[in-house]
C-alpha cells in the first residue's frame, strides 16, 4: 500500500466544483476507477493508508469509460442500468475510519470511450448523434453543442442530490474541453467551454 501511495497515486491539489463556497487547507489524492478499489473493503483501506501519510480529501473517480460508480438515475432513464457500475461514492461515505472529505471526480468529463466506440453509453450517445470525433485512436470526444451537455449535468446532479451531506463537492478536470483538432474555431469554443462550465456549476451549487 504505501509504495501505491508514493509511487502511483497523484498528490495534488486542485480547483473543483464544491458544494460549500469557503475556502480552505487541504491535501488531496486521486483514486482512479483502475486502482484496487473493485470492493469496499479495498476502498476503505486506501483511504485510510491515505490519511495516515497527511491526505484529507480523495477525489474518487466515479465517471470513466462510459460508467459511473454511484447510483444513478439519470442513467437508468436512458436506459443504460449496464453503464452503472459499483456504487463506490456508498462506500467512500460509509469508511468511518476516514475523517476527510469526498469528492466526486468526474474523470471522463465529456470523453464517452477511449480506442473506439466500444461500451453502451458510447453506443447510446452516438445513436443520439453526440460524438464530435475521435482523435487519432485514442479518446472518442462528446460535442458539448448536443444533449451530451444535459446528460453530464445531470449525472453530476445525481451525486449532488443522492448523496448530500456524504460528498463535498464534484470535480472536472482537463477531459471537459474539445480538442483543438476536433473544432474549427479555438475562440468559439473557449466561449463556448465557459457557458458549458457555468451552466454546470449552476446545477452542482
Amino acid at each position: 500500500m504505501r509504495s501505491l501511495i508514493n509511487n502511483r497515486l497523484a498528490v495534488v491539489a486542485s480547483l473543483s466544483l464544491l458544494c460549500s463556497g469557503a475556502a480552505e487547507d487541504f491535501r488531496a489524492a486521486w483514486i482512479p476507477s483502475s486502482y484496487d478499489c473493485t470492493t469496499s473493503e479495498q476502498l476503505c483501506d486506501q483511504m485510510v493508508a491515505l490519511q495516515e501519510v497527511g491526505i484529507n480529501r480523495v477525489y474518487l473517480d466515479v465517471w470513466n469509460q462510459g460508467k459511473v460508480y454511484f447510483a444513478s438515475p439519470t442513467m437508468e432513464a436512458a436506459g443504460l442500468n449496464s453503464s452503472v457500475g459499483d456504487d463506490r461514492l456508498r462506500w467512500a461515505s460509509e469508511c468511518d475510519s476516514f475523517q476527510g472529505d469526498v469528492v466526486a471526480w468526474f474523470e471522463y468529463g465529456l470523453i464517452a470511450a477511449y480506442g473506439s466506440i466500444n461500451n453502451a453509453f458510447a453506443e447510446y450517445a452516438e445513436d443520439q448523434g453526440w460524438i464530435l470525433g475521435q482523435e487519432g485512436a485514442g479518446f472518442v470526444w462528446l460535442d458539448v453543442n448536443s444533449g451530451a451537455l444535459d446528460f453530464l449535468a445531470g449525472i453530476m446532479a445525481d451525486v449532488v442530490k443522492g448523496y448530500e451531506g456524504a460528498v463535498k463537492g464534484v470535480q472536472l478536470d482537463d477531459h471537459f474541453g474539445q480538442p483543438s483538432s476536433l473544432v474549427t474555431s479555438s475562440r468559439q469554443t473557449t466561449e463556448t467551454m465557459t457557458a458549458a462550465a457555468e451552466k454546470l456549476s449552476g446545477i452542482v451549487r
